[in-house]
């Protein structure tokens, strides 16, 4: 397969995807927030399920909301309970699974955990593939549950409002509203790049 029909294939893959969620959440209504809250938090609150498209998601229903079929506000608070409560729960499994805590030990992501355990909860979901672990290593690790729930609300928040508001403004660019999916996945990849090249530069800068 060359890569012309990769692209090809993936683009209606994506397309599809799409055009279905869009779908949904209109024909959904007022439900539709129900199931928004139920994979943002079956996607924070569970490992296994960390393949649901969170970020997708809310970047969808940001666009959704900027044709008015949602409400902005509203996507944003539900999605950062849903969040905010995902994680409190994987906190609380981990604290009481001491058998998978070894299996973390000298991860990167442990590194980056225990460098600055505050910021990594914070902007831990910004990160692809960083945010399902940050809760896991912070019940694990006995971080203070009150210090971690401040955190995890802060984190939430940004999250979904960062993602919800990119996805409600990408709908005056015209090859991003063609390709929601697809556009998602690459501005979901880029925040997280251009974070970790910004705390970084801010962390060498403090250095010297």
């Amino acid at each position: 397969m060359n890569p012309e029909s990769i692209y090809v294939t993936f683009k209606n893959i994506s397309t599809l995807l799409d055009s279905s969620i869009k779908a949904a959440i209109t024909v959904g209504g007022w439900h539709s927030y129900t199931v928004f809250f139920l994979i943002i938090f079956l996607g924070c609150a569970f490992i296994f399920l960390a393949w649901l498209p969170s970020d997708v998601l809310i970047f969808l229903c940001g666009t959704m909301a900027s044709t008015g079929r949602l409400n902005i506000f509203l996507v944003i608070i539900v999605g950062s309970l849903a969040a905010f409560s995902g994680n409190q729960l994987k906190y609380f499994l981990a604290s009481h699974d001491k058998r998978a805590a070894k299996k973390m030990n000298n991860s990167k992501t442990e590194n980056y955990f225990n460098r600055d355990q505050k910021e990594a909860v914070i902007s831990g979901n910004l990160i692809p593939a960083v945010g399902n672990l940050i809760p896991m290593l912070a019940g694990y690790n006995k971080m203070n549950y009150h210090e971690f729930t401040k955190d995890n609300a802060k984190g939430a928040f940004l999250w979904l409002t960062l993602f919800a508001l990119l996805g409600f403004a990408s709908t005056a660019i015209p090859i991003v509203a063609h390709n929601m999916v697809l556009s998602s996945l690459v501005i979901s990849l880029a925040v997280g790049l251009l974070y970790r090249f910004a705390v970084q530069i801010i962390t060498s800068h403090k250095n010297n």
